[in-house]
């Protein structure tokens, strides 16, 4: 976005890079190993206000959402892919009372 900072912590030729936005939402654009074989998708990050993660994954399957790649891990840590009715995928993180105390 314009006029928008990198955060502090990316850099030139990093793999990845976040933009933090006024509203406190975070925009973030990875390297990914895979050649494009479709037109461009935009992949969408959630990251739950008041549930937990996991009840917030529960929550979206019921509403028509698929798992389709679990990175939950015991500690906590990672994410969940899930996949819209349409297949657009797209990942549910912790929820900002989840993650560790910085």
């Amino acid at each position: 976005m314009a006029g928008q900072p990198v955060s502090d912590e990316d850099g030139p030729g990093d793999p990845e890079a976040v933009v933090s936005l006024p509203n406190g939402v975070d925009l973030m654009f990875l390297r990914v190993p895979e050649p494009k074989i479709v037109k461009n998708r935009v992949h969408i990050c959630l990251r739950p206000e008041q549930q937990r993660r996991d009840a917030e994954v529960a929550r979206i399957i019921e509403l028509g959402a698929t798992l389709l790649d679990d990175q939950r891990n015991e500690d906590g840590s990672g994410w969940a892919v899930l996949g819209d009715p349409e297949g657009n995928e797209f990942c549910v993180l912790r929820s900002l009372a989840e993650l560790p105390a910085s």
